[in-house]
């Protein structure tokens, strides 16, 4: 009877520690499942951030081409005022 209390022993030491085993393989599956979804998290995060910054850059390019292109506006309109005053003053100085 010895040998047959020995081989339960023995068997139920292996049960328990076959629990264990799937206790930690439970465990590993569901915190590597946590793991893929913060870094899908992550990624989803970082393309967001990323639209955004070229949304944002595109939108400078934009703001400054408009700037450019007003200021070369007035400086046009300036110098077509400019250039009438001259000739408005040689004309006057050409009647007198």
């Amino acid at each position: 009877m010895a040998i047959n209390e020995e081989y339960q022993l023995q068997a139920n030491a292996f049960r328990e520690r076959e629990l264990q085993f799937t206790d930690l393989s439970r465990e590993y599956k569901e915190k590597l499942e946590i793991v893929k979804f913060e870094r899908e998290k992550l990624a989803l995060k970082e393309e967001q951030f990323v639209r955004q910054i070229h949304k944002a850059e595109a939108g400078g390019k934009q703001e400054s081409a408009k700037q450019v292109q007003i200021y070369e506006s007035k400086m046009q309109s300036r110098q077509r005022d400019m250039r009438k005053a001259i000739e408005d003053l040689e004309d006057k100085l050409t009647s007198a």
